[in-house]
């Protein structure tokens, strides 16, 4: 009947194990959809990145690009604006020959109009007689000699003045050639250089409408950036959520599963005592019947058998307190073997949380606690050189263990290496130190082999 209850408290605290697991179980999948999560869109992220410097390296380019049009536009007007004053200077030199050619075709003009009067005159006048009347009218040889001179010069005036007029008209006309050539060449190099601004500007308006795109769409993808950021934010809000609430859940595991371990051992215990209880009532009946058969003995038998019946009660009561110890290590063996180490600090007086796999972090005895895996040959050796000869072996919770005590690193300015320490596994000895020990020096850390 006993056994009966004991095996239900088991089976009950073993359902609660299993409830609970089964929350941690969902806590740690909804954490690991959240990291998943999390990883994808920093993995976006990375890519946007990456986007945003391809269009920032073709925006720089296309920037560049557009300035150098620009400074090309620039030049380009002012060499238009240089050839326009050209074209005015040659219009206006052109305009100046034209009024120089008009003017000397005027004077050859009245030049040949007063050599062709003259003549007319000469002729009209007797057919040159005039001419002779003239030198023969002379009052003396030397006046004739003057004007026979005299006709002679302006005869040669006559002729030079209309060479030198018609020698004008021909530079004027040749430099007006010029002129109107230079004039062309200038005309043709206005065409060219407004065909050339009008490429430039061309290029200039495509050039600003491709970094008006470049620039739109790294805005686009900047606003992706922002809501990744803020996605990813909100991530990193829900993940620190869920860790804490893992901690928590393996927090109550642990103490459910000590508490459960405590109720398991207080039941045994009790239904033992129950037993030994029930056992010594039958002997003792028994005892009675065989006294009222009518058994001849002395008062001083009497006394001795009593006494020998009480003895024998003890001894079958120790017997069963033995056998129900036994019963509970071999349940809390089990509880130690399906994952839990609460069972191998049933014993203990701390009353408190347990350190487990699933409670990375508990408040013990001495302080916080949390629990380390690495090859422990290195601190056994040490441990051997300080004079510690005791066995090293792992516990059935995976405790690992030098003796009869859990081994445990701490600063070993508070506690010295082979000190005792109370831990929730059970008496700790320090064997070890750690980083740890600098920031929190009332800090335990378990070895295990979790």
């Amino acid at each position: 009947m006993h056994r009966k209850k004991l095996l239900s408290a088991v089976l009950s605290a073993s359902l609660m194990m299993g409830f609970t697991v089964a929350c941690f179980a969902d806590t740690q999948e909804d954490l690991d959809n959240a990291q998943q999560q999390k990883q994808q869109q920093e993995s976006d992220l990375q890519n946007y990145e990456s986007r945003i410097a391809e269009l920032q390296s073709k925006k720089n380019q296309s920037s560049a690009y557009l300035q150098s049009l620009n400074d090309q536009l620039t030049e380009l007007t002012g060499q238009m604006d240089s050839l326009d004053v050209q074209y005015q200077d040659k219009s206006y030199a052109l305009t100046q020959l034209e009024t120089e050619l008009d003017s000397a075709q005027q004077d050859e003009a009245e030049q040949h109009d007063g050599m062709a009067k003259r003549i007319q005159y000469m002729y009209e006048n007797g057919t040159g007689a005039g001419a002779l009347s003239t030198l023969f009218e002379a009052d003396s040889f030397s006046d004739f000699l003057n004007r026979a001179e005299n006709m002679s010069e302006l005869n040669n005036y006559d002729r030079q003045m209309l060479a030198q007029y018609q020698n004008l008209c021909d530079q004027i006309e040749q430099q007006e050639k010029e002129v109107q050539a230079e004039q062309q060449q200038i005309e043709n190099l206005q065409q060219q250089s407004e065909e050339k601004k009008q490429e430039i500007q061309n290029l200039i308006e495509s050039t600003a409408a491709d970094l008006a795109s470049i620039s739109t769409d790294i805005d686009s993808q900047q606003e992706e950036v922002t809501s990744l950021l803020s996605n990813i934010s909100r991530q990193e809000g829900l993940i620190e959520t869920l860790l804490q609430q893992k901690q928590e859940e393996q927090q109550k595991a642990a103490e459910a599963a000590a508490e459960q371990a405590r109720e398991a051992a207080a039941q045994a215990a009790k239904a033992a005592q129950q037993s030994a209880a029930a056992t010594s009532s039958a002997e003792t009946d028994s005892s009675a019947e065989q006294a009222d058969s009518g058994e001849s003995v002395s008062s001083s038998s009497t006394a001795e058998g009593t006494q020998s019946s009480s003895s024998d009660v003890q001894t079958d009561s120790a017997q069963t307190d033995s056998s129900a110890e036994t019963d509970t290590s071999a349940d809390s063996a089990s509880d130690s073997t399906s994952g839990s180490s609460a069972a191998d600090t049933a014993s203990t007086s701390w009353t408190g949380a347990v350190l487990t796999a699933f409670a990375g972090t508990v408040q013990g005895p001495s302080g916080k606690e949390t629990y380390y895996n690495m090859d422990m040959s290195g601190v056994v050796s040490i441990m051997r050189g300080i004079g510690n000869s005791d066995e090293y072996w792992v516990r059935n919770d995976g405790v690992k263990m030098l003796g009869s005590y859990v081994m445990v690193a701490a600063n070993l300015s508070v506690h010295p290496r082979g000190s005792l320490v109370p831990t929730s596994l059970g008496t700790g000895i320090v064997c070890d130190t750690g980083g740890f020990a600098a920031s929190n020096p009332n800090q335990l850390d378990i070895a295990t082999s979790w």
